[in-house]
């Protein structure tokens, strides 16, 4: 049981809000934000 769960909120959901907030805030283009979506993991995005 935790105290704070709004500290754990981007440990479970922060990935898919950056990625919107990515996208609303022209950080990242459409084609970005397609790819992704698509991966599975971030590590998969590293080269």
């Amino acid at each position: 049981m935790s105290f704070f769960p709004e500290l754990y909120f981007n440990v479970d959901n922060g990935y898919l809000e950056g990625l919107v907030r990515g996208l609303k805030a022209g950080v990242l283009s459409q084609a970005d934000y397609l790819n992704l979506v698509q991966c599975e993991t971030l590590e998969v995005t590293v080269t």
